[in-house]
């Protein structure tokens, strides 16, 4: 008996050292096994199926302009011997806003003038009809001169309001020489409205309409009191006019405050619309194209869920839907086991997939 005890014994230990090692290789095996397939794996990130609308925003760099505006310009090379007006001085129609050196321009006016008077004598004193009709259109040319010479130089060299306003925009000083065509101040009509004004590029043209929100970012800086103020103002957009010299879109919107505005003033502008509410919005990160290139269809991955030999797993299943509306960010959707709160496939990691890919969720 203790030889048949004793031999039972030792192959109970040859077979545990048999087994043991088989039992460790085929735990390593099936962890390897899973290790390996979970690298072919792709990663997703999943999104919450949820009611909402949809805004679309752009931004755009704008200027603030007057209606009406009357801009005062040099018609000849000017100088200015003095300004009568300050900035954001208002004046009535008929005050005096600056005057120039007449001391030249009187000559030049007098000069042409005694030259039309001669070319008159000779006219009267032409032998021939021929004479005369040279001597007369001599005489149109001069007087045109003489018509531009008094356009160019203001009467009695002193610049007068034409109308009620306010005065924006000084450039020159008393003394300064300026050329031709040079802007020395604007005149603001009273009760002129302020509006910003933008263009905007063709998608943008088609992406916002008339009576869009518009909010209007305008950035002050006071050297008085050295602070930045920072004003923001809500409109909407009043005018929008295709240019077909720019393929772009000019657009206005009515800068709405009581304060003084500064003419020419830059500010931020940013368009914002509002769509309809929709029952089911997705990331368009998830939202795929329609292989008919249709542009209201389109393909997302929902998640499904079947048992392996390593238990419970994911599958993508594509699923087609119909795109109500879209941003960059959200697409308004419908199609069949969408709902509010169900998930979608938002994105994948670097591994592609296809319908029925096992998937591993990363959760974010």
């Amino acid at each position: 008996m203790a030889a048949n005890e004793v031999g039972l014994s030792n192959r109970k230990k040859r077979l545990l050292k048999i087994i043991l090692p088989l039992f460790i290789l085929l735990i390593l095996c099936t962890f390897l096994s899973r290790t390996i397939a979970g690298m072919f794996v792709p990663t997703v990130h999943l999104a919450t199926v949820e009611p909402g609308s949809l805004s679309s925003v752009a931004d755009f760099k704008g200027i603030i302009k007057y209606e009406g505006v009357e801009d005062f310009s040099a018609q000849s090379n000017w100088t200015i011997t003095k300004i009568h007006v300050n900035e954001n001085q208002a004046v009535k129609k008929g005050d005096l806003l600056f005057e120039i050196d007449m001391d030249q321009a009187n000559i030049l006016i007098l000069q042409q003038r005694a030259s039309i008077k001669q070319m008159e004598e000779k006219k009267k004193k032409a032998q021939t009809a021929q004479d005369a009709a040279i001597l007369q259109l001599q005489l149109e040319a001069e007087t045109q001169k003489l018509a531009l010479l008094e356009k160019q130089y203001p009467a009695d060299g002193k610049m007068i309001a034409q109308q009620n306003g306010t005065i924006a925009g000084i450039q020159v000083e008393e003394g300064q020489m300026v050329e031709q065509g040079e802007l020395l101040m604007t005149l603001i009509p009273e009760h002129a409205q302020p509006a910003v004004e933008w263009e905007m590029d063709l998608d943008s043209g088609a992406a916002f309409g008339e009576n869009d929100k518009v909010t209007i970012r305008a950035v002050s800086y006071d050297y008085v009191e050295n602070q930045t103020t920072v004003q923001e103002l809500d409109s909407t957009l009043a005018q929008k006019n295709f240019q077909p010299s720019t393929n772009l879109y000019s657009c206005k919107a009515l800068f709405p405050s009581a304060g003084a505005v500064t003419q020419g003033k830059p500010v931020d502008v940013r368009l914002t619309k509002e769509s309809s509410p929709y029952d089911v919005v997705v990331p368009t990160s998830g939202l795929l194209p329609h292989e008919s290139n249709n542009q209201d269809m389109g393909y997302l991955y929902i998640l499904e869920t079947e048992e392996s030999l390593f238990g419970t797993q994911y599958v993508a299943k594509k699923i087609e839907v119909s795109i109500l509306d879209r941003n960059n960010l959200r697409a308004a959707v419908s199609g069949k086991n969408l709902a509010p709160g169900s998930e979608v496939i938002a994105d994948v990691g670097s591994l592609p997939i296809q319908d029925g890919s096992v998937v591993k969720v990363e959760k974010t």
